[in-house]
């Protein structure tokens, strides 16, 4: 396997894990919130399972990479949540 692949295949699985099982109700329901302690950890999660994931690949850029990901995943978590609260969207709101 290449490792470009590798990397896209660890960084998708990282995000699967960390937004479904390890993102519990605290988490979620406080994204909204800029500053809330809840968002700060699950962008803090997200952060961290990046620097694993490039910990082998790049061991000096993990942790600039990590925190990018981490600031980039909190804001944007942030604007999605205040922007589904302000459209009034939420998981049932739409016909399958």
């Amino acid at each position: 396997m290449n490792v470009t692949l590798l990397l896209i295949t660890l960084l998708f699985t990282k995000h699967f894990i960390v937004d479904f099982p390890l993102q519990n109700r605290y988490q979620w329901s406080n994204k909204g919130t800029y500053g809330h302690a809840g968002g700060i950890l699950h962008a803090s999660l997200h952060g961290l399972t990046t620097m694993l994931c490039f910990w082998w690949y790049a061991p000096l850029s993990c942790i600039v990479l990590g925190f990018f990901d981490a600031i980039a995943h909190y804001h944007i978590d942030w604007v999605k949540m205040n922007v589904n609260s302000v459209m009034r969207w939420g998981p049932l709101t739409h016909e399958q």
